[in-house]
């Protein structure tokens, strides 16, 4: 059997369509995520500071309460 070019067309033009639509598709899902992932890493570099800032503020109120209590 003889697959004409006139037969093969519409068919080859719809796959093309279906692939292009699903490369986009992937490509935004994927640049999605990658910008998700970048703020994700942005948040926990602010957590991680703003642990740090908490633990020396404990530390300072420590030493506070050391020295106060060997004044008494």
């Amino acid at each position: 059997m003889v697959v004409n070019e006139t037969m093969l067309g519409p068919l080859g033009t719809a796959i093309q369509n279906t692939v292009g639509i699903l490369k986009v598709a992937f490509g935004g899902i994927f640049g999605i995520y990658l910008v998700l992932l970048a703020l994700r890493v942005l948040e926990y570099r602010r957590m991680v500071s703003l642990l740090k800032g908490v633990k020396e503020e404990i530390s300072k109120l420590n030493d506070n309460l050391n020295k106060k209590r060997k004044k008494r």
